[in-house]
């Protein structure tokens, strides 16, 4: 597969002003973006980076006409990060604020996830191969994760290192110790950091949000061994007013100071922006619950923040 050709490919697309829809989370706390009408996805390679170049840029006409806002000036990665994510398309957009580098990580799911109707598959089964199939939503992951360093090819970015949280690093040697006699938990079972972003969540929420966010989704998380924000796909027109908040955070925990050490300007921010989500609960059309998030924090942007 040529990235280049399809980072070129993808740039050359003119995003269009992005379409009406609704943001959902679902029962496993997987975000996903739905459309008023349905759309037919190419079959894909289970390994998307080894697939038809063809039905890759097929997928890529139709993710820009639907989620514009996401992929503008966005970099598709020629290995997911990390790799076992090979059924997600990886895209990256870099953000900088007082010097400090952040990658916007946007993870799209590729391929068939299940839970089609009779008529939805377009496609008969074949090994190695996700069907095309017809659908009204894009299921993705984003976050908002700090790094020391960006690797470009001609421009285009290809890999990044992670700015690693030691809490993180210490956590994942202690787990590996614990874990060095079982060899098959070694081998496939992932690293939990829940308790890691436990702490973030009660040092950083307001009270009376703290039962209701984190039951719908974390706004912190621990991944590539980095202190990450959770973003949704409305959020995105905010991200310069967010980034100078995330960036004081994520300082404070590089120099290992306590987070209830914020200053009073900074906790106020994020406590208003816990209080911005609102979330109505709805039903699949199998019945398994979901949450409908009906309104995000508004955040002005910030003129200190460049968006390559």
């Amino acid at each position: 597969m040529d990235f280049r050709a399809i980072n070129n490919f993808l740039h050359d697309l003119q995003a269009s002003q992005s379409p009406s829809a609704t943001s959902k989370i679902d029962t496993m706390r997987h975000p996903f973006i739905q459309f008023k009408e349905k759309f037919r996805w190419p079959s894909l390679s289970l390994d998307v980076r080894v697939g038809s170049q063809s039905a890759l840029e097929e997928l890529l006409t139709i993710l820009i006409a639907k989620i514009p806002d996401f992929l503008k000036n966005a970099h598709l990665l020629p290995a997911p990060h990390p790799r076992k994510e090979d059924n997600y398309l990886h895209f990256v957009r870099r953000h900088t604020v007082s010097g400090r580098d952040y990658l916007l990580i946007i993870k799209i799911a590729a391929t068939y996830l299940g839970g089609a109707v009779t008529g939805e598959i377009a496609t008969e089964p074949q090994q190695g191969f996700s069907p095309s199939f017809e659908s009204d939503r894009i299921y993705y992951k984003a976050r908002l994760v700090p790094v020391t360093k960006i690797i470009y090819d001609e421009m285009q970015i290809v890999d990044f290192e992670p700015r690693k949280l030691d809490q993180a690093i210490f956590y994942v040697s202690r787990e590996r110790e614990q874990y060095r006699q079982d060899f098959a938990s070694l081998l496939f079972d992932e690293i939990d950091f829940t308790s890691i972003e436990k702490k973030f969540h009660d040092n950083i929420l307001p009270p009376e949000t703290k039962a209701t966010a984190v039951a719908k989704f974390h706004h912190f998380c621990v991944e590539y061994l980095a202190f990450c924000l959770v973003i949704h796909y409305p959020q995105v027109g905010s991200l310069q007013g967010l980034l100078p908040h995330f960036d004081f955070l994520s300082e404070l925990l590089k120099n290992e100071q306590p987070l209830g050490s914020l200053p009073d300007s900074e906790k106020e921010f994020w406590h208003n922006y816990f209080r911005g989500w609102a979330f109505k609960p709805c039903y699949s059309r199998a019945g398994n619950p979901q949450w409908q998030i009906e309104n995000i924090p508004v955040i002005e942007g910030h003129t200190g923040v460049t968006v390559d």
